[in-house]
């Protein structure tokens, strides 16, 4: 995956204020990681930044709630993290104070708060169980500076447990899902269906055109099976005129006992990484 210079924009179509939030909690110090995360990104700074080590401390607590391997935090990533935290966006970019609660909770606050915020054009969720590129702000924006019609726009991930699949699907007419599999368009491309929204960035008209709850979990006939509120809030946005777009280049390994990628679930499923070699995915512009 290439970089985009985090300080450059690609076209200045509108002015974008982007807030990001983490729905944080589960087995991490909630409280202390949104204090670190606040500190990290420029929020009521009254001190130096923190050296490497600290930095290297925070992120350790972070992915602590979904991995045992720490050691997978390398130098590079934290100066990804630095890179992320205190680059040239520092002004356009500020984090919400979300408060610890169900996921799905979380993000339905995060949304209610964006438009609660005139001055705020976007919400970028960005979950704390995945490792998100540095320029993920710019990687993501820049869509929307080139056409203001991309509101939804989403990154790549693959889930946590077996198998390992991209959350990423296509939707039939009787409501089925069908893994889409590689290979992906070059570049951004528009899919009906559903796609996580573990690293999604939302305009706020969405959330002002749509009806609450944006986000909710779904349960199957035998009160037992979920879906979580991912694909029930892609459904939703749906019926009500919204594209969703994905970036097949920006992408968020996922946190577990390793990172959990394109690579990973190839390596899991050997019968489809033959057939996606023979695949041919014609480019959508």
């Amino acid at each position: 995956m290439s970089e985009i210079p985090v300080g450059v924009m690609t076209k200045s179509i509108a002015p974008a204020k982007v807030l990001v939030g983490i729905p944080l909690g589960r087995e991490t110090p909630h409280h202390a990681t949104k204090a670190l995360l606040r500190f990290a990104m420029g929020q009521r700074v009254d001190s130096p930044l923190p050296d490497m080590a600290t930095v290297k401390t925070f992120i350790r607590m972070v992915a602590q709630a979904h991995a045992t391997d720490f050691e997978s935090i390398t130098a590079d990533v934290v100066e990804a993290f630095l890179q992320f935290a205190v680059g040239p966006r520092a002004g356009q970019v500020e984090l919400i104070d979300v408060p610890y609660q169900a996921t799905a909770a979380a993000r339905n606050y995060m949304a209610r708060y964006l438009t609660q915020r005139p001055d705020a054009t976007h919400l970028l969720m960005l979950d704390d169980d995945h490792i998100h590129p540095p320029d993920i702000v710019a990687r993501l924006l820049r869509w929307w500076q080139q056409d203001n019609n991309r509101k939804i726009v989403a990154g790549l991930v693959y889930r946590r447990v077996m198998p390992h699949d991209p959350l990423l699907c296509i939707e039939a007419a009787d409501g089925t899902l069908s893994t889409m599999i590689p290979p992906y368009p070059a570049t951004l491309f528009p899919i009906d269906g559903v796609v996580a929204t573990s690293a999604m960035l939302i305009h706020r008209s969405v959330f002002e055109h749509v009806p609450p709850p944006w986000f909710y979990v779904e349960t199957e006939a035998d009160g037992i099976t979920q879906n979580t509120e991912d694909y029930p809030f892609c459904r939703k946005v749906r019926k009500y005129g919204f594209n969703i777009w994905v970036d097949p280049d920006c992408r968020s390994p996922h946190l577990g006992t390793e990172l959990v990628d394109e690579e990973t679930w190839l390596r899991c499923n050997p019968d489809i990484a033959q057939r996606a070699k023979k695949l041919s995915v014609p480019m959508v512009n």
